[in-house]
């Protein structure tokens, strides 16, 4: 008989693992993208200025459109 060589547990904790590890990666290629880089610091100083809409105008807006 051939016993398992890894458990149903460990399975479960590599998956979590290469999930996380995904993420990471998924975030290291945004840092690198410096099209993003520069929309988030543009996205920080709208928020800064107050250059904001809020929720229900933009409803409206996308109902609109």
């Amino acid at each position: 008989m051939i016993r398992k060589l890894i458990s149903s547990e460990d399975k479960q904790k590599l998956r979590e693992a290469r999930d996380i590890l995904e993420g990471l990666v998924e975030t290291l290629d945004l840092l690198l993208d410096e099209e993003v880089i520069e929309k988030l610091q543009r996205a920080e100083e709208d928020i800064k200025k107050g250059r904001l809409t809020k929720w229900d105008d933009f409803l409206k807006e996308l109902k609109s459109a």
